[in-house]
């Protein structure tokens, strides 16, 4: 096979999960719910598909079809998405603290730094480097605390 790159005129792309629509060479990523794999493009996916890349995970909560970013504190993989997770579940993608034993969410260093530590092992003169938190509702610019 060849890349993008070196294909010769007249070659086409050979995927296993290349977009079921005739003529079409992008990567199928989109399924109906109960299908495991993808099989069509997002431009000529069908009405109620859903996103489905091979082997990707999805939220444990019935019927739904999110990625899981959320776990219990000493866990790295994700279970459930922002919507479906458990009291107590924080994101598995944030940062952790450095200090030792430590699983808490880092977002303390110094200014131009990304964050490194929990507030309660942050070191003098470290200030919160965390983006701010914006109001969730479309085209507001108003900070969150």
């Amino acid at each position: 096979g060849f890349c993008l790159r070196h294909m010769q005129p007249g070659m086409v792309r050979v995927s296993a999960r290349q977009c079921e629509h005739e003529l079409c060479t992008k990567d199928g990523y989109f399924a109906h719910e109960n299908d495991p794999r993808g099989r069509f493009c997002s431009q000529h996916k069908r009405e109620g598909m859903v996103y489905r890349k091979s082997g990707m995970a999805t939220c444990e909560h019935e019927l739904c079809t999110k990625q899981p970013g959320f776990n219990f504190e000493d866990q790295e993989r994700g279970r459930f998405c922002l919507q479906h997770k458990l009291d107590g579940m924080v994101s598995v993608h944030a940062a952790k603290c450095s200090a030792q034993k430590c699983n808490r969410r880092a977002y303390f260093n110094f200014e131009g730094k990304k964050g490194r530590f929990c507030p309660a092992h942050k070191l003098e003169g470290m200030a919160n480097v965390a983006p701010p938190r914006r109001c969730a509702r479309a085209g507001c610019p108003a900070l969150l605390p």
